[in-house]
């Protein structure tokens, strides 16, 4: 099968009410997303777009109108799939997966500058390569096409966004300011502007280290929006582990899926955190091989390169190839989730 180009899409300076800083967002269409129109791009979009075809840079879509309606507070909160759907999501499009415009599920991805690009990397040259290996499994039939949304960590205010509860000595707490930016003004605007499928089921969130801290935390505290959660190497170290005491302290496992995993040369501090944190999910009725993948990867470091290796593997658990069962697609599902 020979699919078109996959095409990348680069909003400058998306602006938040609830966060001091703007960022870039990157949007990743699958090879062979159109519009009703035909087009790739996106639709109804505020704010200037640079468009490129995996791999190449061209000239920026000025798609300004309207710019302050990005900074509008929603207030979508827990109920996302009834009120996230504008005017380009008409009859129930969650279910619309196949079609001549069929939509797709959405996977949130932080610390965007690290995903696609060699030259924007933390250390460039080494980036995760994330179009590149979703084009392929696309392709391969291994998983079902998606959009994937990089979202441009803010430098020094990286630490403040991504983590729970603060820290005397590193700051730090603002973590649901950031969720809120995510789900009330970034989700809204992107399943306005995109074919996408706007419900729990079909939208995922995963990062790196305090990317991946990030992702548990709204995983817990978000289940109506985010069901497909990644966490790489997580700092579950963070405010004295306190991401263990959310787990333990749930009062019932969220329906989600989770992919947490570690590799054993990020030091026995982050093994030992990993491990804690399986024993908790576990203790909580998560179970591995079914909502849960906890994996160590031998000689694996903390780093983009290591990260990069493993995009194959959580894709495929998280977003597997839709099956058919006599014609009819059947989307593989997480227990408890409708």
């Amino acid at each position: 099968m020979n699919l078109p180009e996959a095409k990348l899409h680069r909003h400058e300076q998306f602006r938040s009410t609830f966060l001091e800083h703007d960022r870039d967002v990157l949007v990743w269409l699958p090879p062979g997303y159109e519009n009703d129109d035909g087009s790739s791009e996106g639709s109804g979009q505020p704010f200037a777009t640079q468009v490129q075809d995996e791999g190449s840079r061209t000239a920026a879509l000025n798609h300004r109108d309207e710019p302050s309606s990005r900074t509008a507070a929603l207030n979508h909160r827990d109920e996302p799939s009834s009120r996230t759907t504008g005017p380009n999501h008409r009859d129930e499009p969650s279910s619309r997966t196949t079609g001549p415009n069929p939509r797709y599920p959405v996977f949130y991805m932080h610390d965007g500058q690290n995903l696609f690009d060699p030259d924007t990397a933390f250390q460039p040259g080494e980036h995760w390569r994330v179009g590149e290996t979703a084009a392929r499994l696309i392709e391969e039939g291994a998983i079902e096409p998606l959009i994937i949304v990089g979202i441009y960590n803010t430098g020094d205010a990286r630490i403040d966004e991504y983590t729970p509860i603060g820290d005397k000595k590193l700051g730090g707490g603002h973590a649901d300011d950031y969720g809120r930016m995510i789900i009330e003004e970034l989700k809204p605007l992107i399943d306005r502007s995109y074919r996408t499928r706007p419900d729990a089921a079909n939208t995922g969130i995963g990062g790196s280290s305090l990317g991946g801290l990030v992702s548990l935390h709204l995983g817990f505290t978000h289940p109506a929006v985010f069901t497909k959660i990644a966490a790489l190497s997580p700092s579950v170290w963070w405010g004295r582990k306190a991401i263990l005491r959310t787990v333990r302290e749930a009062r019932s496992k969220p329906p989600i899926r989770l992919w947490v995993d570690m590799g054993t040369a990020e030091g026995r501090r982050g093994l030992e955190d990993a491990r804690l944190l399986k024993a908790a999910l576990v203790g909580l009725g998560f179970s591995p091989g079914a909502d849960l993948h906890y994996a160590e990867y031998e000689g694996a470091t903390h780093s983009e390169q290591a990260w990069s290796e493993r995009v194959g593997p959580m894709l495929r658990y998280l977003f597997p190839k839709v099956s058919q069962i006599a014609g009819v697609p059947q989307v593989p599902r997480v227990p408890g989730v409708p």
